[in-house]
């Protein structure tokens, strides 16, 4: 029979690659997109650009399932059972959660609308690069805190 506690853990892991995914899948596109923008001078031909805010969105979503199995899978409630003093930085990478979703949604409307013209494509991507340098220190931190939690509790 598998754990409860394997199959969040499996549950997390399995967003986590699927936000992994999407983030890389993005990243490419609006380099893409970047590199046409620049070279459309050159007279080259322009990278479709109606799937950005799909993908933006798609990403959005992924992003809050992950945080929300983070926060909701009793896995740091049980940490913070076993090591209160690591209150402060838990506290501090779920306070995160919500500044990581705004920085991802600033990209988005960069990405235009009807009522909004887009933003140049050099632009999206250099804002979006900070949102992905934001949320892979998040995720180190996050990932650091757990093998940290972990040692502690091999040494008790």
């Amino acid at each position: 029979m598998v754990s409860t506690v394997t199959t969040r853990r499996g549950d997390l892991r399995s967003q986590r690659d699927q936000v992994h995914r999407l983030l890389n899948q993005l990243a490419e596109l609006l380099e893409d997109l970047a590199d046409a923008d620049a070279d459309s001078s050159w007279g080259w031909s322009a990278v479709p650009t109606d799937a950005v805010p799909d993908r933006v969105s798609d990403l959005s979503s992924r992003l809050q399932t992950l945080f929300f199995l983070e926060e909701n899978d009793g896995t740091l409630e049980e940490l913070l059972e076993e090591q209160p003093e690591l209150r402060d930085e838990l506290e501090g990478l779920r306070d995160e959660h919500p500044q990581l979703l705004s920085q991802l949604e600033e990209v988005g409307e960069l990405t235009g609308s009807s009522v909004r013209p887009v933003s140049t494509w050099d632009d999206v991507e250099s804002r979006f690069h900070r949102f992905q340098l934001a949320l892979s220190r998040h995720q180190r931190r996050h990932d650091d805190l757990g093998q940290r939690a972990a040692l502690v509790a091999m040494h008790e």
